[in-house]
């Protein structure tokens, strides 16, 4: 009887875990802020769906492709990311009443790449107008972990630090910009990209594991050869 409670038990976990980890649940989305203005969501298909985004907002006009691993990892990394992928805007004519302030985030990456990992935050530019700046944190589970990471010009930025993604089943990414521009016309064009990947088992550790079923095995034997003694 207690077998089968056992049994019933573990189902009963796996199947709590799985209806957790839906995707349905997640959301994707892209926030735009100004001073002066309705914040603007999208919501975004996840999945490494290139998400095509061009819109007017405020002062900006806005061009971007953003894209989310949710719920699972990118096949050819094998990282859960998030990702604007050339972001480009441009400031309207008239100018600026206040930074412009970008959020994507993604609450639906299903957390089975182990507990700490790598939490890698990169900012890159390849144009930004005479004075202007972009500033970019990165955060998992609504923690800023990485940043404040500031660019005025071309160049790159990346930083990792070594995280928890909690015991749920499912944890979230985020990264927040803001981005200043003076000037008429001015603009600005970079990349942020916010990535999650398992920390190595140490060398040891994998030997160790690879000959438990092997040592487990001679103490069986051992023990049957002393009991027939």
């Amino acid at each position: 009887m207690n077998r089968w409670l056992k049994i019933l038990t573990a189902f009963s976990v796996g199947a709590v875990l799985l209806f957790a980890a839906s995707p349905a649940e997640s959301a994707f989305t892209l926030t735009l802020k100004e001073t002066g203005q309705v914040d603007k969501t999208v919501v975004l298909a996840a999945g490494n769906v290139a998400n095509i985004t061009t819109v007017v907002f405020g002062d900006y006009s806005v061009n971007m492709v953003s894209r989310s691993s949710s719920p699972g990892v990118d096949p050819s990394t094998g990282q859960a990311n998030l990702q604007h992928v050339d972001l480009n805007i441009q400031l309207n004519p008239a100018g600026a009443k206040g930074d412009l302030e970008i959020i994507l985030t993604d609450n639906g990456y299903a957390n089975a790449l182990g507990n700490p990992v790598y939490f890698e935050g990169s900012l890159a530019s390849s144009f930004i107008s005479p004075g202007g700046k972009v500033t970019t944190t990165h955060s998992l589970n609504g923690v800023a972990l990485i940043g404040p990471q500031v660019l005025t010009g071309v160049g790159s930025i990346d930083n990792t630090v070594v995280a928890s993604p909690g015991g749920g089943a499912t944890f979230a990414m985020s990264n927040d910009s803001f981005l200043h521009l003076t000037g008429i016309a001015s603009s600005a064009q970079f990349t942020v990209t916010t990535q999650v990947s398992p920390v190595p088992a140490p060398a040891g550790l994998v030997l160790a594991l690879t000959g438990m079923p092997v040592l487990a095995f001679g103490g069986w034997v051992r023990r049957r050869w002393l009991k027939k003694a």
